[in-house]
């Protein structure tokens, strides 16, 4: 059934005040059902009169409690850069510093040798990384890390890039 633009009107305008009424009816029901405040009574050593209601004084809020804290030096700016890092110990003047740290190290090579293909044209090496196969000649750069250098019989000879370190990848082939 097809309705003209003016019953859409008319439709659209009754189920907005249905839905305002029922807003409102319900907002009534919940002012009807606002729960009351009720003080605990105080435990003394002897109960109170029965004639006449314990009445305790309504605290105050404190305010002072409410207001900002005013920020640290520390906390000045939220969007100041962060380190998770202790800050170093600072010596004393006169002191000598400590010994500086050990250069950093290549991680231990991911790779596995599978096996080597030699012909005419390029010789190629078959290694695993995980579940991955590779197949890499000379001079292959893998995942921006490792840069493959030269073949020899028995090793494959891998630089760790980030470091500049070069490694040795046994291929355990005696010739």
């Amino acid at each position: 059934m097809k309705m003209g633009a003016r019953q859409r009107w008319t439709a659209l305008i009754s189920l907005l005040l249905l839905a305002l009424t029922a807003a409102a009816w319900v907002r009534e029901s919940e002012k009807d059902s606002v729960a009351q405040v009720v003080e605990a009574p105080v435990r003394t050593s002897r109960p109170p009169r029965a004639a006449q209601p314990v009445r305790l004084p309504a605290e105050r809020v404190a305010l002072e409690k409410l207001r900002a804290h005013a920020l640290d030096a520390n906390n000045a700016d939220p969007f100041a850069a962060r380190s998770w890092r202790k800050p170093a110990p600072r010596s004393a003047p006169g002191t000598e510093v400590s010994a500086p740290p050990p250069p950093p190290a290549a991680p231990t090579l991911p790779f596995v040798y599978m096996g080597k293909l030699v012909s005419d044209e390029a010789n190629a090496v078959f290694l695993t990384q995980g579940e991955r196969n590779l197949v890499v000649r000379e001079g292959d750069i893998i995942d921006s890390l490792y840069r493959v250098d030269r073949f020899a019989d028995t090793q494959i000879l891998l630089t760790h890039l980030p470091t500049g370190i070069q490694q040795t990848l046994v291929t355990g082939e005696v010739q």
